[in-house]
């Protein structure tokens, strides 16, 4: 067993330059950001389109009142069974963990999430109704009750459809 840190961004930067060949730099740049120190997962968020679909989801976010249907034809598009979307599955796992964590670190210490500019908004959201340890524990709840849909062969749509409108309900003014 090998354990290896995490690269430095500018590192999986380059890293990903050589597996994803032809890319543009700003795309590169969020991947690098949104793998977090790890070329592979980065690369997988592309290669499924979730990087895609989690910069959908954080502007559903962030809107004052969020489009329901839009939400629901994201989840289900993000959650299309099989092994065929079992990347997109693993990637939306890893992207709304993600925020959660960023918004419970920004809930603490604003200047210290490293999160992308589309994710701003949404974490501003979040953090305007919610406190850290409210973050922390809906972070916690959604890993959990995510173990739980997919050792109960759920459909993933429909699991993170009804995850993201709760978000929604606790968020609104």
């Amino acid at each position: 067993l090998v354990r290896l840190s995490a690269l430095a961004e500018a590192d999986c930067r380059q890293v990903l330059s050589h597996i994803l060949d032809g890319e543009p730099e700003p795309r590169l740049e969020i991947l690098a950001r949104l793998g977090e120190g790890a070329p592979g997962r980065a690369a997988g968020l592309a290669a499924s389109g979730s990087d895609d679909m989690y910069r959908a989801l954080c502007l559903l976010i962030a809107e004052t009142r969020p489009d329901e249907t839009a939400l629901a034809e994201l989840c289900d598009k993000w959650g299309r069974g099989g092994a065929a979307g079992q990347a997109g599955r693993e990637g939306a796992l890893w992207l709304v963990g993600r925020l959660f964590r960023l918004a419970a670190k920004h809930a603490v210490s604003p200047a210290d999430t490293n999160a992308c500019e589309f994710e701003v908004a949404a974490i501003d959201r979040l953090t305007s109704t919610r406190s850290a340890p409210e973050l922390a524990t809906a972070h916690t709840d959604f890993l959990t009750a995510a173990e739980r849909m997919g050792s109960l062969y759920m459909d993933f749509g429909l699991f993170l459809n009804r995850e993201l409108s709760g978000l929604f309900r606790k968020t609104l003014p």
